[in-house]
């Protein structure tokens, strides 16, 4: 079996095993340590996600950090695996795509700037800032383009010291676990 796809099966079973609770408390943990490096930064926009399966909830950084403008991703082509961002409003906005997955309704697209942040969910990262996703190439293609500073978002069992690369993958700038953040570039 491909090294990746092992790995990634072995990532995903680690991280479903955490308990709803222990999760529910990394989660908070991370959106406080996301929200303290918000009130340093000047980031102007939040891009992230709304959570599946066993990821880690960020959606009350907008409550907690209001003020900025936050933008959830939605697909766009699923034939050519591309997806783009769209503002986030609040919950009742939000529609549940054919994988599960909530997306905003909004029509207009928001591509980024070097002053956003973009808060990626990982099924795992190295240290280097290798992330490994869900093997769709969703982010890796958006993420091509984004000017943003690019932040991991993991549980601390999610964190390995080798992923293996392909010239495809994106590199993280940083990653940041209910441990804390660690800045890369």
């Amino acid at each position: 079996m491909d090294e990746k796809i092992l790995l990634r099966k072995n990532l995903l079973k680690v991280r479903s095993e955490i308990s709803p609770i222990l999760l529910e408390r990394f989660s908070r943990s991370v959106v406080g340590i996301i929200a303290e490096l918000m009130d340093g930064n000047h980031w102007e926009r939040v891009f992230y996600y709304a959570s599946i399966r066993s990821e880690l909830n960020l959606l009350s950084l907008k409550e907690l950090c209001p003020g900025r403008e936050y933008l959830l991703p939605r697909v766009i082509s699923w034939q050519e695996k591309r997806m783009s961002f769209f503002p986030y409003c609040d919950q009742g906005e939000l529609k549940v795509n054919r994988f599960g997955i909530r997306e905003p309704r909004a029509q207009e697209e928001v591509k980024t700037t070097n002053r956003d942040v973009i808060l990626v969910p990982c099924v795992g990262i190295d240290y280097s800032g290798r992330r490994l996703g869900y093997g769709g190439g969703f982010y890796d293609r958006y993420l091509r383009t984004c000017t943003a500073v690019k932040v991991g978002v993991v549980c601390s069992e999610q964190i390995v010291a080798h992923i293996p690369g392909e010239n495809h993958d994106m590199p993280m700038d940083a990653w940041v676990s209910e441990n804390g953040f660690i800045k890369l570039r």
